[in-house]
């Protein structure tokens, strides 16, 4: 009796949340997990029979399931607070690396111990790879030349010692007592080579394929990529990468050379580059493929006064407690039209937010509200028919600068494939889709998990 009891009981309580759906309403967006959410999908004979409303629906009713967002919140701060008997008992001491990597105990600590911060899994990968030949100088396709791999700027970034007192903070973060910046450790540079590597063949099979576009890439180094808990810069990940892809193929990177350079480009919150990151990365990517001369737009910040930006880090842990103030880059710019998922839309609220029209919500993804969410295809016209075209492949670092790098092309299409495939119901095609928009010029850009990532890999 009380067995049937109890599953009546839960089957009730379901019901009820199920039911509670129509109720509230749909909801369009999770503010704490950083994204759209699935809502409910139309059914067609074509998509039951293929299984897709079946998935659809199963990610819908996940996504749209009365205090759904709420409950994955508990779990982040359940998980935290798991953490907090151990890490509370540990703030007293300090983690300090430097160059001899020696790690210094608070006194009033018994004994010591070594604290490993491990970073969130990802699949792991094999140690497979095919380099390019280290003694490989130069090369002539015709008449073009390539750039030696020794000049190359990558291959310039220097080691570096650091000395930097971290505090751990969460089971995967620590904290820089210094900046008070929260930071993955470092991922290892043999981890995912094989994903690496994937990324590079399809990058350098493309050239080869497509000799008449311009091809290049832009890498973010993040916490990921240093070396804080090792008490060392190496720039070993982007070096590794920067092997692997043809030479011919320009690659810039925003590189961290010293702990000031983080802690001016990077939110202390969120993985994302702040104003000044991305106000970095605009210039590198304009000067990285259109040279030095290019005039830049004239760009300036505008803090959001009293406006306590939460991100994804802080909100992953569900610890509030370390917050970034938020501010926008801005531009005037010329006429031009937006379309997202080629229907005419506004993208981003920067101007709204500048006049103090947003909603402040504890834990809401301004990043994302202000600069723009992701799509799977974000265009721009500027109506410049004497310059090129451009295309790029992009994770959400992009957002922020979108506009400011289109303004310098006649239309700039921005795809990213963690979108593309289910807003426009089929993959992405290279060839029909360079050839149908008259693309140009070809720019990869992201961090890590754009390279090491199949799921960005472009299908021709």
């Amino acid at each position: 009796m009380r067995d049937k009891i109890f599953v009546g009981g839960i089957f009730t309580i379901i019901i009820l949340l199920f039911v509670g759906i129509f109720i509230r309403g749909i909801k369009d967006i999770s503010y704490a997990e950083n994204r759209e959410l699935n809502t409910f999908p139309e059914l067609t004979t074509e998509d039951y029979l293929s299984g897709k409303f079946q998935d659809d629906l199963e990610r819908a009713l996940s996504d749209q399931l009365v205090f759904s967002e709420r409950l994955k919140a508990t779990y982040n701060e359940v998980k935290s607070l798991s953490m907090s008997a151990t890490v509370e008992a540990i703030k007293v001491s300090r983690l300090v690396f430097g160059k001899e990597k020696q790690i210094a105990v608070d006194s009033s600590q018994s004994g010591s111990s070594e604290h490993v911060v491990e970073p969130e899994n990802i699949e792991k990968a094999n140690d497979e790879e095919t380099l390019l030949p280290e003694d490989e100088k130069t090369r002539v396709d015709g008449e073009e030349s390539i750039v030696l791999l020794e000049e190359d700027e990558i291959y310039h970034l220097e080691e570096a010692d650091i000395h930097v007192e971290l505090t751990p903070f969460s089971s995967n973060l620590v904290q820089i007592d210094e900046t008070g910046q929260l930071v993955y450790q470092k991922r290892d540079k043999e981890a995912q080579k094989d994903l690496f590597q994937n990324k590079a063949d399809n990058i350098n099979e493309l050239h080869e394929k497509y000799r008449d576009l311009k091809m290049l890439c832009y890498y973010v180094e993040t916490d990921v990529d240093l070396g804080f808990i090792d008490g060392v810069f190496t720039h070993d990940i982007v070096k590794q990468f920067r092997d692997m892809v043809d030479p011919s193929i320009p690659i810039g990177v925003l590189a961290t050379k010293q702990l000031e350079d983080y802690a001016n480009y990077f939110f202390k919150t969120d993985h994302h580059w702040n104003v000044n990151g991305q106000r970095q990365g605009y210039e590198d990517i304009i000067h990285l493929i259109l040279g030095e001369d290019e005039p830049l737009i004239k760009l300036e910040t505008h803090l959001i006064d009293g406006l306590e930006y939460i991100g994804y880090k802080s909100r992953e842990t569900g610890d509030y407690s370390v917050f970034d103030n938020f501010s926008i880059l801005y531009g005037s710019l010329p006429e031009h039209e937006v379309y997202i998922n080629d229907e005419p839309a506004d993208y981003g609220k920067k101007d709204a937010y500048m006049s103090g029209d947003f909603e402040i919500q504890t834990g809401k993804n301004y990043y994302g509200d202000c600069n723009g969410f992701d799509y799977g295809l974000v265009t721009y016209d500027f109506h410049q028919e004497k310059k090129e075209n451009l295309l790029i492949f992009v994770d959400s670092f992009s957002n922020p600068i979108n506009e400011f790098i289109a303004s310098h092309f006649n239309k700039t299409y921005i795809v990213d494939f963690r979108y593309y495939e289910s807003e426009y119901g089929h993959s992405f095609d290279f060839s029909a889709f360079t050839k149908k928009n008259d693309i140009d010029i070809v720019l990869f850009s992201g961090y890590y998990f754009f390279y090491a990532n199949d799921l960005f890999l472009v299908g021709d």
